[in-house]
């Protein structure tokens, strides 16, 4: 099929059946509900992760301020965490965004 071999085969095969009377755009329209949905998905599942993170990160944070002491690892690897989840958020707003 000519369609399957370029971009501009595919532009023309979809011109002559809409010409035609042809054009089903159902499979499309189902394709991006389907992706819609999986994106849909995947966002609840990095925000999910987000949440988890956010709260060892405050767990963290309270025993380094109920121990008293600031034991510089931990401190570092709250730091280390911290930036981990605002890079995160930042990846997935940018996703949601490109989605729109």
């Amino acid at each position: 099929m000519e369609h399957d071999k370029s971009n501009i085969g595919l532009l023309h095969w979809l011109a002559s059946q809409a010409r035609e009377g042809n054009f089903d755009r159902t499979p499309a329209l189902e394709w991006r509900k389907h992706r819609q949905e999986t994106q849909r998905k995947q966002a609840n599942i990095a925000m999910t992760e987000l949440n988890n993170l956010a709260n060892e990160i405050r767990q963290l944070q309270w025993l380094v301020k109920m121990g008293g002491e600031t034991d510089q690892m931990t401190v570092e690897k709250i730091e280390q965490m911290k930036a981990y989840y605002w890079a995160k958020l930042k990846s997935l707003t940018v996703a949601q965004q490109e989605n729109r």
